[in-house]
C-alpha cells in the first residue's frame, strides 16, 4: 500500500488524513479503513482530508465503492476536503453518498468543512 492514514481527534469530530497514492485498488482499502476508524471511534462527525493524496478512482469505481459499503456502515455527518483539481471526483462522490443515505458534503476549504460539521445542517 502506497498510502498513509492518520487520525486526529478534534473538539466535536475526528479528522482522518489520507496521504500518498490512491490507486483504484487503494481507494477501496482506504475507505474501508475510514469506515473501521469511524466504527472504533464512534464520532458524530468526521472530516476526511484527501489534499495530500494523489490519484482518485473513476466514476464507475466510485459509484460501486459507495454502493458496496457494508450494510452496517455508520451514517455520520462527514465532510471531505480535497483539492479544487479533484472537484469532479468530490462532487460525484458527494452525490452518490447522499443518494445512498450518507450525510456527506465535499469542500476545497478546511475552514468551510469544519464550519459545516459544527453547524446543525446536513446535506
Amino acid at each position: 500500500m502506497a498510502f498513509h492514514i492518520s487520525t486526529v481527534k478534534a473538539e466535536g469530530f475526528i479528522t482522518i488524513i489520507i496521504s500518498g497514492n490512491m490507486t483504484k485498488k487503494d481507494a477501496q482499502a482506504i475507505f474501508q479503513e475510514i469506515i473501521e476508524e469511524v466504527r472504533r471511534s464512534k464520532p458524530d462527525r468526521v472530516l476526511v482530508d484527501l489534499r495530500n493524496s494523489k490519484g482518485r478512482p473513476g466514476i464507475a469505481s466510485t459509484y460501486m465503492m459507495v454502493r458496496d459499503y457494508p450494510i452496517n456502515t455508520p451514517r455520520v455527518k462527514t465532510a471531505i476536503v480535497d483539492l479544487e483539481e479533484n472537484k469532479e471526483f468530490t462532487l460525484f462522490y458527494e452525490s452518490v453518498a447522499v443518494n445512498w443515505g450518507y450525510p456527506t458534503r465535499c469542500f476545497d476549504s478546511i475552514d468551510e468543512a469544519e464550519k459545516w460539521l459544527r453547524s446543525g445542517t446536513t446535506p
